[in-house]
């Protein structure tokens, strides 16, 4: 079942650029991003190497059990759906997916 979501998340056809990503440290601090993920933060001077991600994603708030859940790797896939978001006077939709790894990877896609 689990591999069946990966499969409809990763494997659909979506471009290239359509996915930004996150990834966090066991404090839930960020560690690494790609280039242009700030642009789906509630705030976007938040997303920051070392900075908690729940400061720019509130998302995130009273996720923690599962975050914590998917970083021991008890839960391999946590997604949160239909995020709407105003960036540069557009509104947008963003698709979280958390998945579990050596460090926490978290990937936006953008609909």
């Amino acid at each position: 079942m689990k591999d069946q979501r990966l499969d409809r998340i990763f494997n659909k056809p979506s471009l290239p650029d359509k996915f930004e990503h996150l990834e966090l440290d066991d404090n839930f601090c960020i560690i690494n991003t790609s280039e242009q993920v700030q642009r789906f933060a509630d705030s976007p001077e938040e997303v920051i190497w070392g900075k908690d991600i729940r400061l720019s994603f509130p998302e995130f708030i009273g996720l923690e059990k599962i975050l914590q859940a998917i970083l021991r790797g008890e839960q391999q896939l946590f997604d949160l759906e239909a995020i709407g978001r105003r960036s540069n006077k557009i509104y947008i939709y963003i698709f979280i997916y958390i998945l579990s790894a050596t460090r926490m990877k978290i990937n936006l896609e953008i609909n």
